[in-house]
């Protein structure tokens, strides 16, 4: 009888446990203002790598990446694609900027970014000119591809 009490107190408390974990990312389109608002403090001008210079991708498709934009607009963005499906290194993205009641304020799919462009989250454009990107989409002299954070824009990558 003891051994069950302690069996049945064993599988309460692992149960009880599994709540206290981080609970997983919900999908894309699940994810809400809130969300990013929880992370915002741990968003940074770090650049992020898309592919090494052995040609492996970093940044797969699918992963999602939260943002501030220069303009202080929270948003989200996904890969659609990372250049390894088009081969042409375009980024191809799907990004949503939230108002902050929570609304949404810009929604865009399947938006390209060609390499060593610059890109503007707050307008959800492409942009060449230097004073309107959030970021710029990078191949460097190694032909690794990064996304560089630009003029105060900070992102945070949450899902691979």
């Amino acid at each position: 009888m003891k051994k069950l009490f302690f069996v049945w107190c064993g599988l309460l408390l692992i149960a009880s446990c599994k709540k206290d974990g981080p609970q997983p990312l919900p999908s894309f389109e699940l994810i809400t203002y809130q969300h990013i608002k929880s992370e915002e403090v741990k968003l940074s001008a770090t650049q992020i790598v898309v592919m090494n210079s052995a040609n492996q991708y970093s940044l797969k498709k699918g992963a999602i990446i939260f943002y501030k934009t220069k303009a202080g607009a929270l948003g989200k963005l996904r890969i659609v694609d990372n250049g390894s499906v088009n081969q042409s290194d375009k980024l191809i993205i799907d990004l949503v900027n939230y108002n902050p009641d929570g609304t949404e304020l810009l929604v865009k799919a399947n938006v390209q970014v060609d390499i060593n462009f610059n890109f503007d989250l707050d307008a959800g454009l492409q942009t060449l000119a230097d004073a309107d990107q959030s970021f710029a989409f990078i191949k460097i002299a190694d032909g690794s591809k990064i996304i560089s954070p630009e003029l105060g824009a900070t992102f945070k990558v949450v899902t691979y």
